[in-house]
């Protein structure tokens, strides 16, 4: 299932079906089915778009919706896609996600439909208002909440008589790893690991908490920037680090620990 948060559509960059890596989805299956591991072939399909612009989509990741590429091969679905929100200029609307990235951003009128109820048709007639909102990405890049007015008096006026609307295309990455696992940061193609803040220790009772005491949960003021995330991963494409004691030190005895990494992926 591909789904987004309240306030959010989906807009899907690129997907595959097939095999790209040998260690996703290998649980059970024998070396023969995880071997063909072909070159990436992200070739639009009708069923990914159907999920452009909702904010939940089922899809089944099978050879009768996708085809068979690669006979004998177990597959997966792998599909990369960013968050896109839309402001009409009444609302108020905050950005919420573990770390902003914006993709890009648009202050006018670029279709009909959207943000166009009990709107004149004069006030929505102009399609081709084009406004690149760069204040979008200087505000909020980095962040993990970010407030926006959709108006004039922030983003000028590109196309007066015309009712406007801000939308914003942003990704967002963060990955939890539990003490004693591997963390491993990716990035897409083109793309590079620029990490905005990293912690090794226990901030919320919940995360890796499955068979683990209260007394190993408690403590969750333990905060322990983990630099070294870092001094090893930004500039990279693909990154493993082992969630332990021995590379980040033991800020909280007794506690079961977890690392958690924010990043943003970056042109290269």
């Amino acid at each position: 299932m591909v789904s987004s948060g309240a306030g959010r559509v989906i807009s899907v960059v690129k997907a595959n079906y097939g095999r790209l890596d040998g260690k996703k989805c290998s649980r059970g299956r024998s070396r023969a089915q995880l071997t063909c591991l072909l070159p990436p072939v992200f070739t639009p399909h009708i069923s990914i778009h159907r999920c452009n612009g909702k904010r939940r989509c089922n899809l089944r990741a099978s050879n009768s919706v996708f085809g068979d590429p690669c006979r004998g091969t177990y597959k997966y679905l792998e599909v990369d896609f960013i968050l896109l929100v839309l402001l009409c200029p009444q609302h108020f609307t905050p950005l919420v996600s573990p770390v902003i990235s914006v993709v890009k951003a648009n202050y006018g009128r670029l279709d009909g439909k959207k943000c166009s109820r009990g709107r004149s048709r004069a006030q929505l007639g102009n399609v081709r208002c084009k406004n690149p909102a760069k204040k979008v990405a200087q505000r909020c890049n980095g962040k993990r909440r970010c407030n926006l007015k959709a108006s004039n008096s922030v983003f000028g006026d590109p196309c007066r008589g015309t009712y406007k609307y801000l939308e914003v295309d942003f990704v967002c990455k963060s990955e939890v790893t539990c003490e004693g696992k591997t963390a491993k940061l990716r990035c897409g193609a083109g793309r590079v690991i620029s990490v905005v803040k990293a912690n090794y220790g226990r901030l919320d009772g919940k995360k890796c908490s499955r068979g683990r005491s209260r007394a190993q949960l408690g403590n969750v003021r333990c905060k322990n920037p983990a630099k070294k995330v870092a001094q090893r991963c930004n500039g990279k494409r693909r990154c493993n680090l082992r969630a332990s004691n021995s590379v980040f030190g033991d800020p909280c005895r007794g506690t079961y620990k977890y690392l958690e990494v924010d990043f943003v992926c970056k042109s290269e």
